[in-house]
């Protein structure tokens, strides 16, 4: 930084926890890569986030970056509210929560002098109210990374439903951005949505990060290629991630040597292994159900392609680790994985439907991946760093 002040920078991490995927996993491993900033001794940094899970992310920081020097601040939820972050009233929850954030950050600015960063990091979304703008001019807002493709949704929704949805998307984006002076997106959709909604300052870096050493373990423990399959899906089994999709697809292909891995569980289970077994591949497609991160890492990079025919993602982190365990993705065009497989380096894009999407499976099985280190967790201080350095630039 130019001047010799220690920058004062807030961080706002609803969802934050070792050791977890998604927006908890987003959450945790920004702490980690504040702490290792905080190091600098150039920054005053305070990472504000739930009680619940502030003696964890304590712990484990201390593991992994001895005597850092990131604050952090637990916000409390009314306890009325506690219960319903583990149901449908998480949103509720989380828009009291931000706004009890920004009135603590808030208090705390009073006591520094000029302008400070603000760094809007969990919920990544702009679909539900934030309240940094309350914090007027002096904050300098970065939100994100965040955002996800809205194309796909739109394609598969009533015109209705989807019109209205997207008018309050606008909405609160609107609102949302009106103060921001660095957005991030997770995606190119979600850049061009930003844009729209007012955002001058837009970079595409979706909040993926792979350990190297989780992406080494993998790699070490893979089988031969006789022992692994020739496509593995991993997510949720649920509508979005159109798993069925894929097996409709392996079911086209010719070679009936050809073997497929699900790993992941949800409601669509029965059905999909119905479907497998009606399409005559019931034998040769394998339902692991639910493993942990560092076997499901282990298992991709056992399999020679990833088929990812998702509807809507924000940050695709499941393209993204099999990119760093050299497994080839294939994924849908306008479902937002896009912008994960040119930035990790290679993959495969199909149009949105069965016979290209069997096309690029084909494909992909003579196409070579290698371990990618783009989404590798030591990325992220230089990039925080320079993110808060074109905060401040705006004047």
């Amino acid at each position: 930084m130019s001047n010799q002040r220690k920058l004062p920078i807030f961080v706002c991490a609803f969802s934050c926890e070792p050791g977890r995927g998604s927006e908890p996993g987003v959450g945790y491993s920004m702490a980690e890569a504040l702490a290792t900033l905080s190091l600098q001794l150039r920054h005053d940094i305070t990472l504000f986030t739930r009680p619940h899970t502030t003696d964890a992310i304590r712990r484990a920081l201390n593991e992994s970056v001895a005597g850092h020097n990131l604050t952090i601040h637990s916000v409390k939820l009314p306890l009325w509210l506690v219960a319903a972050t583990k149901g449908r009233g998480i949103r509720i929850a989380y828009i009291i929560w931000q706004l009890k954030a920004v009135l603590a950050i808030s208090r705390l600015s009073r006591k520094t002098e000029g302008g400070f960063v603000v760094h809007h990091v969990t919920f990544a979304t702009e679909a539900l109210p934030t309240f940094e703008s309350m914090l007027g001019k002096r904050a300098k807002i970065v939100f994100g990374p965040a955002g996800s493709s809205q194309a796909l949704n739109v394609q598969s929704s009533g015109k209705l439903r989807a019109f209205m949805r997207n008018g309050v998307r606008r909405i609160i984006g609107r609102i949302n951005m009106r103060d921001v002076v660095l957005a991030l997106a997770n995606n190119d959709f979600a850049a061009q949505s930003f844009r729209r909604l007012g955002s001058t300052h837009t970079i595409v870096e979706p909040n993926i990060v792979v350990p190297s050493a989780l992406a080494f373990e993998a790699l070490s423990s893979r089988t031969c290629e006789a022992d692994g399959y020739d496509f593995i899906c991993v997510g949720q089994l649920r509508d979005l991630k159109r798993f069925g999709m894929a097996i409709d697809a392996f079911s086209n292909m010719q070679d009936r040597s050809l073997r497929m891995l699900v790993v992941g569980d949800g409601p669509l289970r029965r059905t999909l292994e119905r479907q497998a077994e009606d399409a005559g591949v019931g034998k040769r497609i394998v339902f692991a159900g639910s493993v942990d991160r560092a076997e499901t890492l282990s298992l991709m990079a056992s399999s020679r392609v990833l088929v990812h025919p998702s509807r809507q993602e924000g940050s695709a982190w499941a393209v993204g680790e099999a990119q760093a365990v050299c497994t080839v993705p294939v994924v849908v065009r306008g479902s937002g994985c896009e912008a994960t497989v040119r930035l990790g380096g290679f993959g495969i894009v199909t149009d949105n439907n069965v016979a290209s999407l069997r096309q690029g499976m084909e494909e992909a099985l003579h196409t070579q991946g290698w371990p990618s280190t783009r989404w590798d967790g030591s990325r992220l201080p230089s990039l925080l760093e320079e993110w808060y350095e074109a905060a401040l630039s705006t004047g």
